[in-house]
């Protein structure tokens, strides 16, 4: 969620967006029941998970609903969009047109805010002019799929010197984030690591960045004779390379 473009900008509809987020529900319904509700930047089964992030900003549609009613988003019964001094509550997603997952998803969020009053607009494009616009930061929110086998990646989605134009498209700007991202990974002492990461998830749901939809379930398939496969990157890409047949 962009923090420098209104209304992601601001901390109460961020929170709302990421209540009123149906995680088990687009599980079920774009990934046809495949994964579990992602609940940090972390996989359940990476170093520094934090279990207790599972609890920080649960799918909650009424209080998603009551922060909005508190920061004066008011709903207007007959458009079902709320509004604020006159403005609609409205989000730019942008997302990748070319891809048939993308697009579900783009219109599943749409359908999913609809319902506690946010109007969500659908801004899809080709790779080239999707790219250019969420690096240019004209996106209010925009996917992301990443996934790494050490922590530090953290740095990729949260670090501030990559919030202009860079993979931080949140353009999210926080020392304090910087100074747990820097510290964990100087840290070599194993449980010091995984508190600092600790932290990092913690700050991460206070400031309300993301929405983590999924941690899905990887499906390859082999013959039971074939051995020595193995996996490459963060368990994603098999690599056949020393693989045998019994």
């Amino acid at each position: 969620m962009n923090f420098e473009k209104e209304p992601t900008s601001e901390l109460a509809v961020r929170r709302a967006v990421a209540h009123a987020f149906d995680k088990q529900g687009i599980i079920d319904v774009v990934f046809n029941g495949f994964g579990t509700p992602g609940c940090s930047p972390l996989t359940k089964v990476m170093f520094g998970y934090d279990p207790a992030s599972c609890d920080y900003l649960p799918y909650d549609l009424e209080e998603a609903a009551r922060i909005l009613d508190e920061a004066g988003w008011v709903l207007n019964e007959a458009t079902g969009v709320r509004e604020r001094d006159g403005q609609p509550l409205e989000i730019q997603h942008h997302y990748r047109s070319d891809s048939p997952l993308n697009v579900a998803i783009a219109t599943f969020f749409e359908a999913n805010m609809a319902e506690v009053g946010i109007d969500v607009v659908l801004n899809g494009a080709a790779q080239a002019g999707y790219f250019d616009a969420v690096r240019s930061g004209q996106h209010n929110t925009q996917g992301w799929w990443d996934t790494w086998t050490d922590p530090d990646g953290l740095r990729v989605l949260f670090d501030s010197s990559r919030a202009d134009g860079g993979t931080n498209r949140n353009r999210y700007r926080s020392e304090e984030m910087d100074r747990l991202l820097n510290a964990a990974s100087a840290t070599a002492v194993a449980e010091e690591r995984a508190a600092l990461y600790a932290e990092v998830q913690r700050l991460a749901a206070d400031d309300a960045i993301m929405i983590y939809y999924n941690d899905p379930f990887l499906l390859f398939g082999h013959a039971p004779s074939l051995s020595g496969v193995t996996f490459l990157g963060g368990g994603n890409l098999p690599n056949f390379y020393a693989a045998s047949k019994n």
